[in-house]
């Protein structure tokens, strides 16, 4: 048997600065999926920093010291855009409002789960299947809820600097995330070395506004890089998070 190397994206929160990563992904031939919560379309916060990491989301950033937190737009794309500017790639559930899953009563948790499934399939014409858990949080409870709900995969919070494949759909974890220190190492790993005994995936996670930062890996150059180094490679597959669980 041949086997193969994927590399796919996942960015969360359905943003404006999508937009913008779109663009440059798809200059380079890369595919993404973008997780959106359709209760939250078109909400406007801000999120504040320290350092490569968000940490909190916030309405009015002014009332934060800019000396001590940075801060960048958290604004989410209006419903009547999404359609278009997702074209080309995987659009998946990411929780109807956002809410910490493990910390929903069981009917809570299947209403935030199949509510957001259910308008997204409707808004785009397609069965939406894919999940990105908000805030990284899940437990037995939760991955039942998926399973029983339809949703086929989920992906992780969990960084694992790793490209072996899932052994659980609903325990996807990232190889890393966009800002990660070691990214072009493992990078250069992934594409010098040949798949033996499995299939391999790199899987990069995260949130398009951390582009905004203005930092050295929170920067649209930082992306740039990313997709001149990762693109154009003829033995790895470019495809979106369920096109990994679609590939045989």
């Amino acid at each position: 048997m041949v086997y193969k190397k994927y590399f796919t994206m996942s960015f969360d929160d359905g943003l404006e600065q999508d937009k913008k990563l779109i663009s440059i992904i798809n200059q380079y031939d890369l595919k993404s999926t973008f997780n959106l919560n359709s209760g939250l379309f078109g909400e406007k916060q801000a999120v504040l920093r320290m350092g490569e990491i968000g940490f909190a989301t916030v309405k009015n950033r002014r009332k934060f010291p800019a000396s001590l937190f940075k801060g960048v737009d958290h604004h989410r794309i209006p419903r009547d855009e999404i359609v278009q500017v997702y074209e080309g790639h995987e659009v998946a559930t990411h929780g109807q409002r956002h809410k910490l899953l493990i910390t929903l009563s069981e009917d809570n948790l299947k209403h935030e789960i199949t509510e957001d499934m259910n308008a997204l399939t409707k808004l785009l014409g397609y069965e939406v299947t894919g999940h990105a858990y908000p805030g990284g949080g899940y437990n037995k409870a939760v991955i039942k809820c998926m399973r029983e709900s339809g949703i086929a995969y989920a992906r992780t919070a969990k960084s694992t600097q790793s490209f072996s494949l899932p052994q659980d759909p609903y325990k996807f974890n990232p190889t890393c995330w966009s800002h990660d220190k070691h990214i072009f190492e493992l990078m250069d790993e992934f594409i010098n070395t040949e798949p033996k005994g499995n299939d391999r995936v790199f899987c990069i996670a995260g949130h398009a506004y951390g582009f905004d930062y203005g930092t050295e890996r929170g920067s649209w150059t930082h992306l740039e890089k990313i997709c001149e180094k990762i693109a154009g490679h003829d033995d790895i597959v470019y495809c979106t998070n369920q096109e990994i669980f679609n590939r045989r």
